[in-house]
């Protein structure tokens, strides 16, 4: 008679049958086949370790300690502390208060590795559950703004105003790489496995996108992340002497912000737009109520100008939708709470037409856009809109666009890695399909010095190119502004006296 062994899994309702001729290998392997795999390729703590002795957790003599641990403390600091996990990744301060969370945690949990010291148990989490390995100094590096992660020996950097450069700085196996990216995955709660082989997550001030294997077929990885600044790289000095712009123009901007106009920061990536953002949001008064939404956080104006009613709002994304916070709900929360101005860090999608009839509406603010002229943040702002589930005509929706936004800047990085303000415009109408503006500054190049076939250097000089509408004159009399500020901009045929 056949005897037969059932092996089962709790989670799983298949049942499998060895009979009697299987040796014990292969009864090992099938049981390995059963055994629950997680879905980030590290294990989420599918052994419980909180069912092993509780008079003192003693793992057995090693010089690592086991992923289930690392696991279980993991979950309990997403539950429990997930913020300071978060910024732990870039923050001293953070990171010394994570080491003492993690602590206490190994004392209540009275953890014993025979192998390890008290002391190098602590560290080795704090490691496993917060570092970035082999790229922790490029992230600390306050002149990194941009880390690349293209292949495991193939490590690339940005810094401010420099192109991207190659480090020595490797990987030594695709296991030691993917680790990291687990690592941010998992403290954010994300996944990221054969079925989503993409995550994008923040980490306190750090944005960063993740590609697995299953679509970067090549390479097997891609990694970018950004580091947006909580402080301001530019000043009025620093842009008048780098030629970012003129200080007429300067004044100018100042007197658009202080009169309460709508502007649009335009821009490719790379070119600027937050840094501009930041610099004239500076020109607020500081009685105004003013609500910040992004995406992601880049602007971080109330730590910039804490003096000023700044109040920053951010999205919330989750992978089942169920909790998502958008930029529409953002948008209605906001006003709710009395705001005198609003903010939006960058213009995506459908939310364009809502923040616009906000704008329209007594809420003036500015937000930005990626484009490549003014006139392409038009075309831009267009396709936004006809995208979402709005039935306006083309026309209407740039009328719309026209009588809301008041001032276009366009800022771009030139070849020689410096940023310069292109032009700025006021939008005026929208006739038969094209965009009515006065433009204001332009910038005109003027000789390129090269060395080694590269461009090093570009020449040039911002010039005034034309006058503000009357109506935009009359609105900056209203409020008040130093009419020295925008004084250049008004044309003498209409000024009075």
């Amino acid at each position: 008679m056949t005897q037969a062994i059932a092996v089962s899994n709790p989670n799983s309702s298949k049942v499998k049958v060895i009979k009697n001729k299987y040796d014990f290998l292969e009864i090992q392997n099938i049981l390995k086949e059963l055994r629950p795999k997680s879905i980030n390729k590290v294990s989420l703590g599918i052994t419980s370790y909180s069912n092993r002795s509780k008079q003192g957790r003693v793992y057995g003599t090693m010089k690592k300690v086991p992923s289930g641990m690392v696991d279980e403390l993991r979950q309990f600091l997403i539950d429990n502390h997930q913020t300071v996990l978060q910024e732990s990744f870039l923050r001293a301060d953070k990171r010394a208060e994570l080491k003492e969370i993690i602590s206490i945690y190994t004392k209540n949990q009275n953890l014993v590795l025979s192998g390890l010291t008290p002391a190098e148990i602590i560290d080795q989490l704090l490691d496993a559950v917060a570092g970035m390995g082999p790229i922790q100094p490029l992230c600390d590096d306050p002149m990194v703004t941009d880390v690349y992660i293209n292949r495991i020996d193939e490590v690339m950097v940005k810094k401010v105003n420099q192109p991207r450069t190659l480090t020595d700085i490797k990987f030594n196996s695709l296991e030691e790489a993917m680790e990291l990216v687990y690592r941010i995955v998992n403290s954010t709660g994300q996944t990221i496995n054969r079925g989503k082989p993409y995550a994008n997550s923040s980490l306190g001030n750090l944005r960063v996108n993740m590609l697995s294997k299953e679509i970067a077929y090549e390479s097997e990885i891609a990694v970018a992340i950004r580091k947006p600044r909580t402080n301001i790289r530019i000043s009025r000095d620093s842009i008048i002497n780098t030629g970012q712009a003129s200080e007429e123009m300067i004044n100018a901007l100042q007197a658009f912000v202080e009169g309460g106009l709508n502007i649009l920061v335009v821009g490719p990536t790379g070119s600027g737009k937050t840094e501009l953002l930041k610099y004239i949001s500076g020109f607020i008064p500081n009685r105004d109520r003013t609500f910040v939404l992004e995406d992601e956080p880049e602007l971080y104006l109330k730590t910039l100008y804490p003096e000023k009613h700044f109040v920053s709002l951010r999205c919330r994304q989750s992978e089942s939708g169920e909790y998502t916070v958008d930029y529409d709900m953002l948008l209605r929360e906001c006003l709710r709470e009395d705001p005198d101005r609003i903010i939006m860090g960058e213009s995506r999608g459908k939310e364009a037409l809502q923040a616009l009839k906000i704008f329209g509406s007594g809420h003036p603010g500015f937000s930005s856009i990626h484009a490549e002229s003014a006139k392409g943040a038009m075309e831009r702002l267009i396709l936004m809109i006809e995208e979402g589930p709005n039935k306006l005509s083309t026309d209407a929706i740039g009328r719309l666009i026209a009588k809301t936004i008041n001032i276009v800047v366009f800022q771009k990085q030139l070849k020689d890695e410096s940023r310069r303000i292109m032009e700025i415009v006021e939008f005026v109408d929208y006739v038969d399909g094209e965009v009515i503006f006065n433009p204001l500054f332009t910038f005109k190049p003027q000789k390129a010095h090269k060395k080694n076939g590269e461009i090093v250097k570009i020449e040039g000089s911002h010039m005034q190119t034309g006058y503000l509408s009357n109506k935009v004159v009359n609105q900056l009399q209203n409020e008040f502004v130093d009419s020295s500020l925008f004084e250049v901009l008004t044309n003498p045929n209409s000024r009075e006296g």
